[in-house]
């Protein structure tokens, strides 16, 4: 089922302003398939590298994965997040997320 934001956030909390980014299924509490819109992709592209949490970091990387894996987000975008945040990534575990991937391209 495909919920959009506006169905989200009006039943959750009021909103002064839209927000840039929403992540949903923090710390893995309920499963769901996520797909960036054109702005969130954006946002992800140019500021993965500053997520300070490590879970929330590493979860956006496999929705990521999931996109590029089902064609949802081309090549040129993998690229560029690539090259935008995986020299700022020191997580053990979420390096062999992503290299795993790299290594099935």
């Amino acid at each position: 089922m495909l919920v959009k934001a506006e169905e989200l956030t009006s039943c959750i909390l009021e909103l002064d302003e839209e927000p840039e980014f929403i992540l949903l299924d923090h710390n893995s509490y309920g499963y769901s398939r996520v797909r960036f819109d054109e702005k969130s992709l954006a946002f992800v592209i140019g500021n993965l590298k500053y997520f300070t949490d490590v879970p929330a970091r590493t979860h956006v990387w496999r929705h990521l994965i999931d996109m590029i894996q089902t064609n949802e987000i081309s090549v040129k975008d993998w690229h560029s997040i690539l090259l935008n945040n995986i020299e700022f990534e020191r997580e053990e575990q979420t390096l062999g997320v992503i290299m795993d991937e790299i290594l099935r391209c």
